[in-house]
């Protein structure tokens, strides 16, 4: 079925070898969202099992992208929004089971507040309702010592849902297990596989002898290469919200971000990748630290 591209929503369900949640969990979703102005689109990961029969049979209605492979969670979205041009996307687990009305509040904030891209509901727990789910919870934090925790979940206490987290409010993270994403701005995001934030000694050293403008200033082939490379987030508190939008919007301008004051944020398609920037660029550090040292 080819997928539709005039409507406003797109709720997007990865699947591999899922049938059996799909058959139980899909009815809510296609039983719940406006076929007006959402489509329901099954994105499937090369699966074997009958997936693809079963919802042929059983949700005529579901419109599926057919993937050669399993690419996995992460790239199986990216391969699938590729092919999505509505303007919002719901990124849904095939396990979640929605409630009526369940996408009027979120489309109604991202509508009328556009400096928002994402924005999560409350997840509640499938086996005890009555409570948040451990995983998402009522949207998602990091506190000083760069542990993760949830409005509704701290460590592993979950709180019962007696509407104390109604209220709107900006969240450091949000649950991959029901995403609502504008989807101009998914696309747009770097190709970040992996991240590494680590505090490279020589880095951090030239950054207090030299400005930002004069780190990693030599004249030296390797060093313009890498150097194209780096962008500055402004000095922030540790995970705070201020931290994480100074680096999101650095690492549009270079794949390492320095954070002044504090340390160095690399993103790429693999591990290796990441760490050989991390490396290149401390090496370099310590080169124009050397340098400046016979200098005097």
């Amino acid at each position: 079925m080819e997928i539709t591209k005039n409507k406003k929503i797109a709720i997007v369900i990865l699947n591999w070898n899922g049938s059996a949640l799909m058959e139980k969990y899909l009815p809510s979703v296609v039983r719940y969202s406006p076929a007006e102005w959402a489509d329901v689109i099954v994105a499937d990961n090369g699966s074997t099992d009958d997936s693809l029969q079963m919802l042929a049979d059983k949700f005529p209605s579901v419109q599926i992208i057919r993937m050669d492979k399993n690419y996995g969670f992460a790239e199986g979205y990216n391969q699938a929004l590729k092919q999505i041009s509505h303007p919002y996307s719901v990124l849904l687990n095939s396990d979640v089971e929605v409630t009526p009305n369940w996408l009027d509040a979120p489309c109604r904030l991202l509508d009328t507040h556009p400096d928002v891209v994402a924005v999560q509901p409350k997840i509640k727990a499938d086996d005890q309702r009555a409570f948040f789910e451990y995983a998402g919870a009522s949207g998602g934090f990091m506190d000083k010592y760069g542990y993760p925790f949830c409005r509704g979940r701290l460590l592993h206490i979950v709180e019962e849902d007696s509407g104390q987290y109604d209220t709107p409010i900006d969240v450091l993270w949000a649950t991959g297990a029901c995403l609502f994403i504008r989807t101009d701005v998914y696309k747009a995001v770097p190709d970040a596989r992996f991240i590494l934030h680590t505090h490279p000694t020589h880095l951090l050293a030239l950054s207090v002898a030299v400005g930002p403008q004069e780190m990693l200033s030599m004249p030296l082939f390797e060093s313009r290469m890498w150097k194209e490379k780096l962008a500055f987030a402004d000095a922030c508190a540790p995970g705070s919200r201020e931290l994480a939008r100074s680096v999101g919007e650095a690492a549009v301008k270079g794949q390492a971000v320095f954070m002044k004051e504090h340390g160095l944020c690399v993103y790429g398609k693999t591990a290796g990748e990441v760490l050989a920037v991390s490396e290149e660029m401390d090496h370099l550090a310590a080169m124009q630290l050397l340098a400046a040292g016979c200098r005097r």
